[in-house]
């Protein structure tokens, strides 16, 4: 059975869900271990990380499909600018921004632009 992953990945893309790998990457452990176990359940293969750094390192190792980042980190490198090398660097990995807000360009406090998918 597959999923459509369509706007994530590429239009009209199926892959089988046992294979999709999704990074996931907040600063809250909690929101990290609901998001892993509920995509799990799913029978997607999930790594959760807490910080912008820990994401770009497991680019290479994890190659995930999929990345779903919040958007403030406090210092350093944030969400926004963190889609935006994925999107430079690897444009086939999916972008899914998690907030709280009513708009994503609410929570970047830089101003920084989320790029978008074609």
């Amino acid at each position: 059975m597959g999923v459509i992953v369509e706007g994530i990945l590429s239009k009209n893309l199926v892959i089988s869900s046992a294979k999709l790998r999704i990074l996931i990457v907040d600063s809250e452990e909690f929101t990290q271990m609901v998001l892993s176990e509920l995509l799990t359940a799913k029978g997607y293969k999930t790594k959760a990380v807490g910080t912008t750094n820990d994401a770009l390192l497991e680019l290479e190792s994890f190659a995930p499909h999929v990345v779903i980042t919040e958007l403030g980190f406090g210092r350093g490198t944030n969400g926004a600018e963190l889609l935006t090398l994925i999107h430079k660097e690897a444009p086939w990995i999916g972008l899914i921004v998690l907030t709280t807000h009513a708009s994503s360009q609410l929570a970047i406090s830089s101003g920084g632009l989320i790029p978008t998918q074609a």
